[in-house]
């Protein structure tokens, strides 16, 4: 004990010094320093005062209402675009998974979102109120739109990149 007050983490020579004096294995010495570590935080975890929850990533209703306040939008396509829907316990029982199941997306989604990158292709990156748009012309969700844009941003560099350095043939 009085070691580990000393020092939490022991060097190799002291760590060889405190098996020579207890009888036991340096390997054992530096667990029984690495349980200590865990019991003492344990500890002080105990006393502490509990910690708040930290915050939510997903609108909370309030915000969900004031993004709702924006002229043609709903609370509930609000909480649609960041996937925060209830789990569907009917849908549950029948069978199918809670999760979203999603289809290819059409030639007419697939054109409208080339045609934003193509007329951006300087800067390919949307602003909140540009994938809150996207998302209620083409249907989509923003989280959605977001990854169709980061898939679309890498596909490009990718072939950009084989198209300056070709790969040898295999």
């Amino acid at each position: 004990m009085k070691w580990y007050d000393k020092n939490r983490y022991p060097s190799k020579d002291q760590l060889t010094e405190l098996a020579l004096i207890t009888g036991m294995t340096e390997k054992r010495v530096r667990i029984w320093f690495g349980n200590e570590r865990i019991r003492r935080k344990k500890a002080a975890n105990e006393t502490m005062a509990p910690r708040e929850p930290k915050s939510k990533a997903y609108p909370t209703k309030d915000q969900s209402a004031e993004l709702a306040l924006i002229p043609g939008i709903t609370e509930d396509q609000v909480c649609k675009w960041f996937n925060k829907e209830k789990f569907n316990k009917e849908r549950h029982l029948k069978g199918k998974s809670h999760t979203k199941e999603y289809n290819r997306l059409s030639s007419a989604t697939k054109d409208h979102l080339m045609k934003w990158y193509g007329e951006n292709e300087a800067n390919p990156y949307p602003s909140s109120e540009e994938y809150i748009e996207l998302a209620l012309t083409t249907g989509m969700t923003v989280r959605r739109v977001r990854y169709w844009f980061a898939n679309e941003r890498m596909k490009r560099k990718k072939s950009a990149n084989e198209i300056i350095t070709p790969g040898e043939p295999k």
